[in-house]
């Protein structure tokens, strides 16, 4: 059975200054996915736009970016915040794989009419994960092409940063929690809804957000 043991013991050892040092050590990329004016190779057709690479300058500028798309009222905006946080989560392993996923994505919203059920999964997906339900916010971001229990920690932690973190195979293995990465189980849901619960409590404890001790913990443990 899973356990968030190990994770919690890790937990009470970190004060203001292991996090300042652990969030210096946090080196993901910071680009993200936005409208282009011009035409590319990343084009959606139904919605009549096409999608460019941004740099952001900060890690709080791309939080901020993608949490502003995912909860905006206008549909292209959580199309391309979902594609966008599907790139940016692929960005580690290589960004002509990121690229390819995405424009693999695109193709399957843009097949039987899929686009409506993507922007319903999306919406729904933003509004569990703001209301702290991040087991039933993870069952519905699932509902998305390419987007499996890892990657839809990713949108929850976007969507509501202050309360909740990534919870991909680098914290599942070094923290011995003991998930199986590939599905949205029942048991994988619950687990993370405790993990986000723990993150929480204890961002609360030193005036930062969940996602900034989820990435504490990234960093400590790529270091290992």
């Amino acid at each position: 059975m899973p356990s968030l043991r190990q994770l919690r013991d890790h937990l009470h050892g970190i004060d203001p200054e292991s996090l300042a040092a652990h969030l210096q050590n946090y080196t993901y990329p910071r680009s993200s996915l936005g409208i282009s004016e011009t035409r590319t190779g990343l084009e959606i057709g139904p919605l009549g736009i096409c999608l460019k690479v941004i740099e952001h300058g900060t890690q709080r500028a791309l939080d901020d970016y993608h949490r502003g798309l995912l909860r905006s009222a206008a549909d292209e905006n959580l199309i391309v915040g979902a594609l966008s946080v599907l790139y940016w989560g692929f960005l580690a392993y290589n960004p002509n794989l990121a690229l390819r996923r995405v424009q693999r994505s695109i193709r399957s919203m843009m097949r039987n009419g899929n686009l409506n059920n993507v922007i319903e999964a999306v919406r729904d997906g933003v509004r569990y994960a703001e209301e702290f339900d991040f087991y039933t916010a993870v069952e519905r971001f699932c509902a998305l092409h390419q987007i499996r229990f890892s990657f839809s920690t990713k949108l929850c932690a976007f969507s509501n940063p202050d309360n909740a973190g990534v919870l991909d195979s680098v914290i599942n293995d070094h923290y011995t929690i003991g998930l199986n990465m590939n599905y949205s189980s029942r048991v994988n849901r619950m687990t993370y809804q405790c993990y986000c619960e723990l993150l929480t409590e204890k961002a609360l404890q030193l005036g930062c957000r969940a996602v900034d001790i989820e990435r504490a913990l990234y960093a400590a443990a790529l270091r290992r």
